[in-house]
């Protein structure tokens, strides 16, 4: 599929600009106005721009009905530049991600594989979801001294002895070092299990 927009496009970047110079006026939140009346008190620490960049994403930087399609065009700017089917955005950082993932893939009680070195976010959501864990355990470096990725021959002997609904691995890992993600994904895909990637320590 060609791509329908530039890659030298930022949609919400762009969109953000053209509301503040459009000169328009809001009467809805955020309160402060986007900064165009008093100085709200935190742009003496935050700069200026923090109010005029503070914008509701419903009626100012896209309408309502999403008819400007700001978030849909940078999400699909995203996929393509990724080589995904489909990305979404999510905001309150990577925890809130993990807790949407672990919900959707499995319930109370039923079994979900979890690489042992999860992130404290997987703790929180394995008490949001019920969902219980069949550890995964990662492999260790006795020369480094550290915890690396789970390999795909672990996750395949685990599987043929465990009941999964998903597996749930963090990678990168906090060291930087990646999982075989492909070989990881033809394993659950072979069984018909969702594969889900905490890649939150990639960001840093």
């Amino acid at each position: 599929m060609k791509p329908r927009h530039s890659h030298d496009a930022a949609p919400i970047a762009d969109a953000m600009r053209s509301y503040w110079e459009s000169g328009m006026l809001s009467f809805s939140i955020p309160a402060h106005g986007g900064g165009r009346g008093p100085a709200p008190e935190f742009t003496r620490w935050a700069g200026e721009a923090a109010a005029r960049f503070d914008l509701p994403m419903t009626h100012g930087v896209d309408t309502r009905d999403a008819a400007r399609e700001v978030t849909a065009t940078a999400r699909q700017l995203f996929a393509e530049a990724v080589g995904a089917k489909q990305t979404l955005f999510s905001t309150n950082g990577s925890s809130l991600s993990v807790h949407v993932a672990m919900l959707t893939v499995a319930g109370p009680g039923r079994p979900l594989v979890l690489s042992r070195n999860a992130h404290k976010s997987e703790m929180a959501g394995l008490v949001l979801s019920g969902s219980r864990p069949v550890y995964l355990e990662p492999t260790y470096d006795e020369e480094l001294e550290l915890a690396l990725d789970p390999r795909v021959a672990d996750l395949q002997r685990l599987l043929d002895g465990a009941e999964a609904d998903a597996v749930m691995v963090v990678t990168p890992s906090y060291y930087g070092t990646s999982a075989a993600i492909g070989g990881l994904a033809d394993v659950c895909h072979g069984r018909d299990l969702p594969l889900v990637t905490d890649d939150a320590w990639g960001l840093d």
